[in-house]
């Protein structure tokens, strides 16, 4: 067996190793009752689906910073108010996905948050000379 007891959205005894535990552990439920992580294969693919998730959170914020320049300004307000609903909404999902209490799904959520970083370096560097060209118009 991959799990035993009922199924829960957390492990109720703490951390525990899902897939590397010497003993089968708390069986899991991703987000929703109906999908059950109680094979191997579905719990591999949730932390897939978890990883790419946390890429996606990074990159999300470094798109908003290179479309900036080409959305009108009467409607950046209306797009920036959309791009921080949509990464908080990632940001809290991420942060229910490390509260299911499994190691490899906290793992997920953190090397898919270092790989993000890793693809998109340069994001806190293009909106400091965009806010420096931004602050020079504005004093000329």
């Amino acid at each position: 067996d991959f799990c035993n007891n009922m199924f829960m959205v957390m492990a109720m005894s703490g951390f525990q190793w899902s897939l590397f535990g010497k003993t089968p552990g708390d069986c899991l439920a991703f987000f929703a009752p109906a999908w059950k992580l109680d094979t191997r294969g579905k719990f591999q693919g949730a932390m897939v689906y978890t990883f790419l998730l946390a890429i996606l959170a990074e990159g999300s914020h470094a798109l908003q910073v290179v479309l900036r320049p080409y959305i009108p300004k009467r409607i950046e307000h209306v797009t920036n108010v959309i791009f921080l609903g949509m990464q908080r909404f990632m940001a809290y999902i991420l942060m229910l996905v490390v509260m299911m209490y499994s190691w490899e799904m906290l793992l997920s959520v953190i090397c898919g948050v270092m790989v993000g970083r890793l693809l998109f370096p340069n994001v806190t560097r293009l909106e400091w000379r965009r806010d420096a060209r931004h602050l020079q118009t504005m004093t000329s």
